[in-house]
C-alpha cells in the first residue's frame, strides 16, 4: 500500500513516500511556507498514486497534546476537504531526532541539511508507522475476525453473540448482555430477531442493558433503546421486566444513573465497590476513538467508583453511559467496526501505544484477551498484514 507521510510545520512542510510493498521509504519533498501547501500535497498524492495519508502529530514528551498538536489536527482537517483519502496521525516525536541522526551521516552542507530535513523527518515518520504496525501482529492478544463486508460482519457479530449467550446460560443459568446503538449493529440486531437460532435461546433466562444512552425518550429516533426495540425487542420473548433500559428522558439524569446503577447492583447481587461482571458487552468505536459515550477528554474516563455516569457529548446533549470499571470487567467484549471512516482510528488504536493515550478505546487494552474485535474490510482496509493474518484465521 502506497502512503504519503507528511511533517507539517508553520514554515516549512516535508513529504516522504514508501512504494506499494511498503519496503522502501523515500523523501520526497520539502514545501515552503502555507500557501498552497495543501493543494501541493494532494497534487503530489494524485501523481505519485498513494492510497492513504500518515500526518506526523506532535504530541508532548509526556504523551498528551498541546496547542502545536492541535493545529495540526486542524491542518488535517482542512486536507481532508482536498483529498478523499484516508489520514492517519501518528506520534512524530522522535521523527526530527532520527532525520537529523540520518543527515548528520551524509555528505551535505549546513544549507543543504536544513533544506532536506523536514523531507527526512517525513520519511521517519512513515518508517516508524509502519514499522509499529508490523509490531501490533505480534503483540496484539484480542482477536480480530475480518468481514468481508458489513452484511458479513453483522452475521459474525450474531454468531458471536449467540455462542456466549449458550455458554453462560449452560455455565451460569442466565445470560447478561449490554449493547450499544448507533448504525453499525442496526444489521446485526436485525438478524438476531429473524433468527431460527435465537429463538432457540431460553430468553426468560437473560437480562438485557445498555452500554450508553442519549437524554431522549425511548421513541426517539436518537435512541439505544428504540433501535433495539424496532428491530429485535418485540421479536422475542424477553420478560419486560429483564430488558433494563437507561431512563435517557428522565428530568433528573443524575437520579436516572443511580437508579440504574441500584438496577446492575440488584441482578448481580453485588454492594458498594463491587463490580458487575456482564457475560457479553458490545461496543461501537467512534473516529474519534469513543466507547460507549466515553469521549476524549472526559473525566469518567477516570471514574474508578461509579458505575454510570452522566456526561456531555460533542453534539451537545447529556447521556448515561457505563463506566470503564464496568466495561472491563465483562467476560467478553466484542468491539464491532465498520466503514471506511473508521479506518484511520482503527489502524492509529493498533499501531500506538495505550499509555498515556487520549483515546477512550485504549482503555480494552488491558482486557484485549476478552476483546472481540469485528470488522469489515473497509474498516480495515489500513491494516496490511494485520488484516491478512486476521482473515487467515484470526489472532
Amino acid at each position: 500500500m502506497r502512503f504519503l507521510a507528511i511533517d507539517h510545520g508553520e514554515r516549512r512542510t516535508g513529504l516522504a513516500v514508501c512504494d506499494a510493498s511498503e519496503m522502501v521509504v523515500s523523501p520526497l519533498m520539502v514545501l515552503a511556507g502555507a500557501d498552497n501547501c495543501v493543494s501541493k500535497i494532494a497534487n503530489a498524492a494524485k501523481e505519485y498514486r498513494v492510497e492513504a495519508v500518515v500526518i506526523g502529530l506532535p504530541y508532548n514528551m509526556d504523551g498528551t497534546e498541546g496547542p502545536r498538536a492541535a493545529q495540526v489536527r486542524r491542518f488535517g482537517e482542512e486536507l481532508k476537504k482536498h483529498l478523499a483519502l484516508p489520514i492517519v496521525f501518528f506520534d512524530e516525536r522522535l521523527s526530527s531526532f532520527a532525520a537529523a541522526e540520518k543527515l548528520a551521516a551524509m555528505e551535505l552542507t549546513r544549507k543543504g541539511r536544513k533544506k532536506r530535513l523536514d523531507a527526512v523527518a517525513a520519511a521517519a515518520i512513515l518508517e516508524g508507522f509502519l514499522e509499529a504496525r508490523k509490531a501490533a501482529i505480534s503483540s496484539f492478544s484480542g482477536r480480530l475476525l475480518r468481514a468481508a463486508d458489513a452484511e458479513s460482519l453483522a452475521r459474525l457479530a450474531l454468531s458471536e453473540f449467540l455462542s456466549q449467550a449458550r455458554q453462560s446460560l449452560e455455565r451460569s443459568g442466565r445470560f447478561t448482555a449490554a449493547l450499544c446503538g448507533g448504525r453499525t449493529p442496526r444489521r446485526f440486531f436485525e438478524m438476531l430477531g429473524d433468527c431460527a437460532e435465537a429463538r432457540e435461546i431460553d430468553w426468560g433466562r437473560v437480562h438485557l442493558f445498555w452500554t450508553d444512552e442519549r437524554a431522549v425518550g425511548p421513541a426517539d429516533a436518537a435512541s439505544n433503546y428504540r433501535l433495539a426495540e424496532e428491530t429485535f425487542l418485540k421479536k422475542l420473548p424477553i420478560p419486560a421486566e429483564q430488558v433494563h433500559r437507561m431512563e435517557g428522558e428522565a428530568a433528573d439524569l443524575e437520579a436516572a444513573a443511580e437508579r440504574y446503577e441500584k438496577t446492575l447492583r440488584k441482578v448481580f447481587s453485588v454492594d458498594e465497590g463491587q463490580i458487575p461482571s456482564l457475560d457479553l458487552i458490545v461496543l461501537g468505536v467512534g473516529q474519534d476513538g469513543h466507547i460507549a459515550s466515553l469521549f476524549p477528554g472526559s473525566d469518567a474516563l477516570g471514574e474508578k467508583r461509579l458505575l454510570v455516569r452522566v456526561v456531555r457529548g460533542p453534539d451537545g446533549l447529556n447521556r448515561l453511559t457505563l463506566t470503564v470499571p464496568v466495561i472491563q470487567a465483562a467476560d467478553e467484549i466484542l468491539v464491532l467496526v465498520s466503514g471506511a471512516e473508521k479506518a484511520p482510528i482503527l489502524c492509529t488504536l493498533l499501531t500506538h501505544s495505550p499509555e498515556g493515550s487520549g483515546y477512550p478505546a485504549h482503555q480494552l487494552w488491558p482486557v484485549l484477551h476478552r476483546t472481540v474485535w469485528v470488522v469489515d474490510s473497509a474498516a480495515a482496509s489500513l491494516l496490511g498484514e494485520f488484516s491478512k493474518e486476521a482473515e487467515a484465521g484470526g489472532l
